[in-house]
């Protein structure tokens, strides 16, 4: 059973009980489409987290991660279980990498991979933020404030 047949099975027979009008079922179901996939993937993001012992630096990562995207936008995967690899590997790589090779960063080289990451995010939301999604189009003045919303985030 997919994700989507879930949803919909589940969004199908709590309409019933609520009363709730057709045109509104398939709200719902997205809704819970989009519960449903969160939860799989938080469990599973912090049960392998827990299990390679790198639950803090995955925290940190998806707090700022999360918090980023929120503003700066981007692309989107084209299907659940794409966004799923993706997303667990993205954040566990990184949680890896953070455990295993900070340690071994003298104070020098830490202020020039912190300065060389912000020249990156700052170019990046220069020129890409916010990023476009198709199904949402942004008008002028919410661009101009999601873009400076970006910059804010990336000064500490």
């Amino acid at each position: 059973m997919t994700l989507y047949q879930a949803a919909a099975r589940l969004s199908t027979y709590l309409a019933r009980q609520v009363d709730l009008p057709q045109k509104q079922v398939d709200t719902l179901r997205f809704g819970l489409e989009i519960i449903i996939g969160t939860l799989i993937k938080g469990i599973l993001l912090f049960t392998l987290a827990w299990a390679m012992n790198i639950l803090i630096e995955v925290m940190v990562a998806l707090l700022v991660g999360s918090g980023f995207r929120m503003l700066a936008g981007g692309a989107h995967a084209t299907g659940y279980v794409r966004c799923l690899v993706l997303g667990l590997t993205l954040y566990l790589v990184t949680g890896w990498m953070a455990k295993t090779y900070v340690p071994l960063f003298s104070p020098n080289l830490s202020i020039y991979l912190i300065l060389s990451v912000f020249t990156f995010c700052l170019l990046a939301v220069l020129l890409w933020a916010p990023g476009s999604v198709p199904s949402k189009k942004l008008t002028s003045s919410k661009h101009r404030q999601f873009k400076l919303l970006s910059l804010l985030y990336v000064f500490p």
